[in-house]
């Protein structure tokens, strides 16, 4: 899946789209890899097809561990975006209530 860019599209959109490439089909084909890869290593009596079924099932936990440390940076600029974007929220309503207060205080010295 390519992400079109997009002004209208945020940072974390963009994010989660770039996540959805490492989805759910990403894991389960890792997965069906692997289960094959074990089934074949527990059917096999000959040392040396064992230790290649072995690398077999090293590469397929390879591929999942990078997978998830994928995500684990995704998720974690994620919430450093989100944890930002709180902080620019918390300083406009500090802005607003600031002008509303000034507002207020000119409306009554006025009257």
């Amino acid at each position: 899946m390519s992400f079109v860019e997009c002004p209208y599209h945020s940072p974390a959109e963009r994010l989660v789209a770039e996540a959805d490439e490492g989805g759910p089909s990403a894991i389960t084909e890792i997965l069906k890899e692997l289960d094959e890869c074990y089934e074949r290593f527990s059917r096999e009596t000959d040392g040396a097809q064992k230790r290649r079924m072995l690398h077999c099932v090293q590469r397929a936990l390879i591929r999942s561990q990078e997978l998830g440390d994928e995500k684990i940076q995704i998720v974690s600029q994620m919430v450093e975006l989100v944890e930002n974007r709180t902080r620019q929220v918390d300083s406009h309503v500090e802005l607003f209530e600031a002008q509303q207060e000034l507002g207020d205080t000119a409306g009554n010295s006025g009257k």
